[in-house]
């Protein structure tokens, strides 16, 4: 009985595999297979007679977290906008899995945190403590920043990041943003915390209302709507950097940049906030044929009102940001650039275009 179901499982497993090697070789094919005629004309939407042959899967994240809303517009621009394939947001555990599916094979296209990517591609740090590069990743574009949002209250007496020496602090998953963004900045600046407790947003926040622990960390586009509504309710306060500090931890770690939350975003915020940010880019497969890597570049920038009206960070999204990415960019994205007039920075051209 178990060899019949150790069998039976092993069966399972090289299926899954053989269908995502499968899903990434027909997306490297042609942009626009001959049944499927030309790419749709610039602006114009496909028409009701066109064939998809081919689906993309986009890993995200959770069902509710703004990688998914971003998948979402991200698959409608293809579904209108790229003749000869189809695509659908696809809920995931978020940045380490679905760098690890593009690897694997098992995706063509997904969104990706520079942190995260930068580390994996490198074969470093959170991402890869066994130091396997994942080279495999290829970025289309910057999509949007998102800025660490590192909050307390005034009961806590925290003020400065150094303040969180010695205190119990929130970090967020293992790979996610936030929980790079806290860790790294701490073990830029030396700060060693009494002890760190990891889980999710809601649990943090209702630890801090009692100050039972000193800060909650989230990293999203701003505002954020739970950091606007714990304002609106509790004495809320940023635990902050100094410039020095700021320049301490994005000199250490290149995939942080230096960020301002501006005065007023949040309830009793009456300055500035000096935090950091970093990058959530759309990341394709380097086996993506580059005549598609190129449409769907072409056309998420042209339909850029997809994504502002499917979310705020819409808004954050330009083409000159691409030099921002933190791995190298498709071949096709690079011909969309180029044709943009810009240049493209030598840390930005794939192995194979070298």
């Amino acid at each position: 009985m178990k060899k019949t179901l150790t069998l039976i499982l092993s069966l399972i497993m090289i299926l899954s595999m053989v269908t995502g090697c499968q899903k990434v070789a027909q997306a490297s094919s042609s942009a626009a297979p001959s049944s499927a005629g030309a790419p749709a004309a610039e602006g114009e939407k496909k028409t009701e007679g066109d064939q998809k042959t081919t689906e993309i899967s986009i890993p995200t994240s959770n069902l509710t977290g703004t990688w998914y809303i971003w998948g979402s517009a991200l698959s409608k621009v293809i579904n209108d906008y790229v003749d000869g394939y189809t695509a659908s947001p696809q809920v995931t555990d978020g940045p380490l899995a679905d760098i690890q599916m593009i690897e694997d094979d098992e995706a063509i296209l997904t969104l990706g945190n520079s942190a995260v990517c930068y580390e994996a591609w490198n074969g470093e740090g959170i991402a890869s403590p066994d130091g396997t590069k994942y080279q495999k990743q290829r970025a289309l574009f910057m999509a949007y920043p998102s800025y660490f949002h590192n909050i307390t209250t005034t009961k806590t007496g925290v003020k400065n990041i150094a303040d969180l020496e010695g205190r119990v602090v929130a970090c967020a998953p293992a790979g996610s943003g936030p929980n790079y963004s806290i860790e790294y900045s701490m073990k830029a600046l030396n700060i060693t915390p009494k002890e760190k407790i990891y889980g999710g947003v809601d649990a943090a926040y209702e630890l801090l209302k009692d100050n039972n622990i000193a800060n909650v960390v989230l990293a999203m586009g701003i505002p954020v709507g739970t950091v606007t509504d714990f304002a609106l309710n509790y004495d809320m306060a940023f635990v902050e950097y100094t410039d020095e500090q700021l320049k301490t931890v994005c000199d250490t770690y290149p995939f942080l940049t230096p960020a301002v939350i501006p005065a007023g975003t949040y309830n009793g915020q009456d300055h500035d906030v000096n935090t950091v940010s970093f990058g959530n880019m759309i990341i394709a497969h380097q086996d993506m044929d580059a005549d598609l890597a190129y449409e769907i570049t072409k056309a998420c920038f042209e339909h850029q009102d997809y994504f502002i009206n499917a979310h705020s960070t819409g808004n954050d999204m330009t083409e000159e940001a691409f030099v921002n990415c933190s791995v190298p960019l498709h071949p096709g994205a690079i011909r969309y650039f180029e044709e943009k007039g810009y240049e493209i920075p030598e840390k930005l051209i794939p192995p194979e275009m070298k």
